[in-house]
């Protein structure tokens, strides 16, 4: 996704801007951060404010309109919404700005603690109008996509379970159903470091169990290098999970995929044991 900078959006939508926060003095972009066409911190004459945007006619603005419908719902690790502003075609978000650094999931790291106090402030009620996790999984149906036309790379022990993971991801399509607000998007840059740990980006947001977030999380710990442990009674979800990633890597390719799928693959591969 083509980044824009805050001094080449319209003038109409930086001025639309600043009648919420002032004057802007300077913008810095981040280097991390790829979902929004816009993502930067504003100077403004009032402090600082974190903004993030994208044009509405992009097939990415759903997530940008999820974090608004959510944000009356978050807990209090999460940052506040300020302010929206919708003008030419753009939309864009104003959030409490959060100091931090990127959370370090490695073994031994002292992140780790002060983002598991946050995950058990997580969850509160959903929103009723926000779509379900048990219903994003069904309409990919990863792994019966993936069985319908296996791609030649698929792995030898996933192909010869094509047939079983298609009945445990049906399983999980109800396992996962709940009426908590979950995050499930809990990488290590959606997570701010500094006296506690801040959850940013609710843009996949959605309705599921509370106990989805915490399997999610023991998913990156594998990832970053944590000997899988997954829950034995969760493995119809792990399953899901490898499929759904295993499908989007190739209907999206991209570099970050080859951690991801390392660590779900370890992961089922214990889950099925």
């Amino acid at each position: 996704m083509a980044r824009v900078a805050w001094e080449h959006l319209p003038a109409s939508v930086r001025h639309a801007v600043e009648r919420h926060t002032g004057s802007v003095l300077g913008a810095r972009s981040p280097a991390a951060g790829r979902s929004s066409d816009l993502s930067t911190t504003l100077h403004t004459s009032a402090g600082l404010v974190f903004c993030k945007g994208i044009r509405q006619s992009s097939r990415g603005a759903w997530m940008h309109r999820n974090e608004v419908i959510v944000s009356p719902h978050l807990p209090g690790c999460a940052p506040r919404l300020l302010w929206t502003v919708e003008e030419d075609d753009w939309l864009l978000l104003g959030y409490e700005h959060v100091a931090g650094r990127h959370a370090d999931f490695s073994p031994g790291s002292s992140d780790l603690p002060l983002v598991t106090d946050a995950l058990a402030t997580l969850h509160g009620p959903a929103p009723s109008d926000v779509q379900s996790l048990s219903e994003r999984l069904r309409a990919v149906s990863a792994w019966a996509r993936l069985r319908a036309a296996p791609p030649d790379d698929l792995l030898s022990w996933q192909r010869e379970r094509l047939d079983h993971f298609v009945e445990l991801e049906r399983v999980a399509f109800d396992a996962v159903d709940g009426d908590a607000l979950i995050h499930s998007d809990l990488h290590p840059l959606n997570i701010l470091i500094s006296s506690k740990a801040r959850i940013i980006d609710w843009a996949w947001a959605c309705r599921a169990a509370p106990w989805v977030d915490h399997e999610l999380f023991a998913l990156r710990l594998v990832i970053a290098g944590h000997e899988p442990s997954p829950d034995p009674d969760r493995t119809a979800f792990a399953v899901a999970i490898c499929g759904l990633w295993e499908y989007r890597s190739r209907r999206s390719p991209a570099p970050h995929w080859d951690a991801l799928l390392r660590g779900a693959r370890l992961w089922t591969q214990k889950a099925l044991r």
